[in-house]
């Protein structure tokens, strides 16, 4: 058996390993590291087969995920690899790997500002909604005291004023 070098083997175990955790950002860009040397160094037909190997198992699992699915629904046929490699492509996909990763963070983050959002949102209409039902009790003080937290949480908000 030929020894892949440690400098390839190692970022390509930890992609492996990220990517059974479902850390798949940090899967692709450790194998795009991976690819990336290995597109620089001189390696035996044998050593290249071998990381191919790797390579086309490491896509195989990635092609699982359903993440990666949504992402490319449509953009590829039924049937078809979404990553399609051969040797010597290490850089091209080195390139789509690093591209998805910096995708995939995107849409987190967006998923994240958007669960931020709305949680602000029922903050503004819960704090509103107690207030204008301790002003209907005539509970002039409490109905204050949360238009008063209103405002200080909400600053920007001019639909406040409005209301």
């Amino acid at each position: 058996m030929y020894l892949i070098p440690r400098e390839i083997r190692e970022p390509m175990s930890r992609a492996l390993g990220y990517l059974k955790r479902q850390d798949l950002e940090l899967a692709m860009t450790e194998m795009s590291s991976a690819l990336r040397i290995a597109a620089h160094a001189y390696s035996s037909l044998q050593v290249q087969k071998a990381i191919a190997r790797d390579v086309q198992i490491f896509l195989l699992e990635l092609e699982k995920n359903p993440r990666i699915q949504n992402l490319v629904q449509g953009c590829v046929a039924d049937g078809e690899s979404i990553f399609p490699y051969r040797i010597g492509q290490e850089t091209t996909l080195s390139i789509v790997l690093d591209g998805l990763a910096r995708i995939l963070q995107k849409e987190e983050r967006y998923a994240q500002v958007k669960v931020t959002l709305s949680k602000q949102k029922k903050r503004r209409e819960s704090l509103l909604q107690t207030g204008k039902e301790y002003l209907e009790a005539s509970q002039t003080a409490l109905a204050q005291a949360f238009f008063v937290r209103l405002v200080v949480e909400f600053p920007g908000d001019e639909e406040l004023w409005k209301e």
